[in-house]
């Protein structure tokens, strides 16, 4: 029932740059769930032991601050369920990590009511 993860280099589809796609993996007994990351690398880029964007990127430093974050999110996920002795799948840590991006990216629509409260 332990849950791992990995990110990986998806190979399988070959973008028009000559770029791929990077992907989380959880896996949990057999069954595994892939996420989509939204990083293109090229394959040369790609360090698939450290898990990291080599140096070679001009991007190396934005994207390997992006897969340490996402590392930490699963991490905590992982590790929270464990102490609450709960089962939790791959599906419901892709859930979660998808939401708490969602919340940080959802920005403030302007109220004119409240501009013109502040205001007037």
């Amino acid at each position: 029932m332990q849950i791992t993860f990995k990110i990986l280099l998806d190979k399988r589809y070959i973008k028009k740059n000559e770029t791929f796609g990077l992907k989380l993996r959880i896996y949990q007994d057999r069954d595994y769930k892939d996420c989509s990351l939204g990083i293109n690398v090229h394959m040369k880029d790609w360090n698939e032991q450290l898990q990291m964007v080599s140096f070679s990127n001009v991007n190396h430093q934005i994207y390997n601050t992006k897969l340490a974050r996402i590392k930490a999110k699963v991490y905590k996920c992982i590790l929270f369920n464990e102490d609450e002795d709960v089962i939790i799948t791959p599906s419901e840590i892709i859930d979660q990590i998808k939401r708490i991006d969602k919340r940080r990216t959802v920005a403030l629509k302007p109220d004119i009511l409240k501009y013109g409260r502040e205001h007037v």
